[in-house]
């Protein structure tokens, strides 16, 4: 029972094995990928776009060090980079037009001052542990979904009309390649999700206006108590289980014999003890 029971674990931990060790290695390549990047841009130091982004920096208050760069390339515009951001435009971001390139830009700022790369790499990584679990998978889309509805929110907010930015949503998705770009970045466009944005930026049931900090904290001390109390719940279940499964502590134990005396029988011991004498 037991050899069939040790058999069956190694079968079970092998099943898990051979697609997570698939999955980290490439997970690995994709960091390796967003690593490298960059070597085909150049950093933007001076213009109309650089301007444009040192401006909105400052208006969203980000003091961190950001890198804008340009492509070759015609590729989507993204965000990269955990430890240094990095927002790369392709090379025809220079002729685009005055409400474009501040709502490519703020959009892909957003990100940044969201986190929302670092967001998506923690999901990465529970995808590759959690393989076999498909509201796994599922969360990583919806966050992706979230950071990108979170964003064209902030474009909203910040004065742009509906129409025009579904407009400019939909002009980089005709100029820009889709295949051009990473897994692990926060791109501007995505053909999966691109109409469901668009249709949520008409929808008058659905608010663009920012979660209050005060909203999310509260929010946050919810998610928390709740899951402190479930772990809670979990530890003393788990607790009486292995409570009950182990031996009870019985050393002693008494039979009764035919003649009315009490034998009384050790764990420990062959023999027996019968009215204060050892019986072999």
């Amino acid at each position: 029972m037991a050899a069939a029971s040790a058999a069956w674990d190694g079968f079970v931990v092998l099943v898990w094995a051979v697609p997570f060790v698939l999955l980290a290695v490439l997970f690995a390549v994709r960091v390796h990928r967003s690593r490298h990047f960059g070597i085909g841009s150049e950093l933007i130091t001076s213009g109309q776009c650089f301007r444009l982004f040192s401006e909105l920096c400052q208006r969203l208050r980000i003091r961190r060090k950001i890198d804008l760069r340009e492509h070759s390339r015609p590729i989507i515009p993204l965000t990269c980079g955990m430890f240094q951001p990095t927002i790369v435009l392709p090379e025809l971001a220079n002729d685009w037009d005055q409400p474009m390139q501040p709502s490519v830009l703020l959009h892909e700022l957003t990100h940044i001052r969201r986190r929302d790369v670092f967001w998506l790499l923690v999901g990465r990584l529970a995808c590759t542990m959690y393989w076999f679990h498909p509201l796994v998978w599922f969360a990583l889309r919806q966050l992706r979904q979230c950071s990108e509805h979170a964003c064209d929110a902030a474009v909203i907010d910040a004065g742009e009309r509906a129409s025009d930015y579904a407009e400019q949503l939909l002009e980089v998705a005709r100029l820009c390649n889709a295949s051009h770009t990473l897994s692990l970045s926060a791109a501007m466009v995505d053909d999966n999700s691109l109409q469901h944005r668009v249709e949520s930026l008409f929808d008058k049931n659905r608010s663009h206006a920012p979660i209050k900090r005060a909203t999310g904290v509260m929010w946050l001390l919810t998610c928390s108590a709740v899951l402190a109390v479930v772990a809670s719940l979990h530890s003393v279940r788990m607790t009486r289980r292995n409570r009950d499964r182990q031996p009870q502590n019985k050393p002693w134990i008494a039979k009764g014999c035919p003649n009315g005396l009490t034998v009384w029988k050790h764990s420990r011991c062959r023999g027996k003890f019968k009215q204060g004498r050892f019986l072999a």
